[in-house]
């Protein structure tokens, strides 16, 4: 085997790396990835006006790349402050889901706001806080990381 220098910033790119090959090949072959991609799917596809920001943001950061090609000032501005915005929407790789086949089916693709579970305040002695009114018997929580970046309205 033969030994080889590399700096720290290289070993954790290469494990990171390792690591979305593993989650992506696991979500392939347990049929994972489908699912994910039509949840993802619907996030744009329900929204007619948040689906056309989207495409908006496409367009602009195209045309912010042009424009500031053409404007190059090697780092030198007479403003001190950027007049473009980056982006109009950005993209997530993580998408939180709450899984649970006691749900409602209208529910199904929806989003859910200020969800919680059943906690122990550490603000009030440990006071046992009750879980929101949209949680349902059975709720579990489950966050999907390194996901491909796709557009999310929250």
């Amino acid at each position: 085997m033969a030994s080889v220098q590399m700096s720290q910033t290289l070993r954790d790119q290469i494990t990171d790396n390792y690591k979305q090959q593993l989650y992506s090949a696991y979500r392939q072959a347990h049929n994972v990835q489908g699912a994910i991609d039509t949840i993802v799917n619907r996030i744009t596809d329900n929204d007619p006006q948040f689906s056309a920001l989207c495409q908006l943001q496409e367009a602009h950061a195209d045309t912010l790349d042009a424009v500031r090609n053409r404007y190059a000032t090697d780092g030198y501005s007479y403003s001190r402050e950027n007049k473009v915005t980056e982006s109009i929407v950005r993209t997530s790789t993580t998408l939180g889901l709450i899984c649970n086949p006691n749900r409602p089916a209208a529910e199904d693709g929806t989003y859910i706001h200020n969800w919680y579970t059943e906690y122990k305040d550490e603000y009030t002695e440990g006071k046992i806080r009750p879980a929101s009114d949209n949680y349902v018997e059975g709720d579990v929580p489950v966050k999907l990381t390194d996901l491909q970046p796709f557009y999310n309205a929250l």
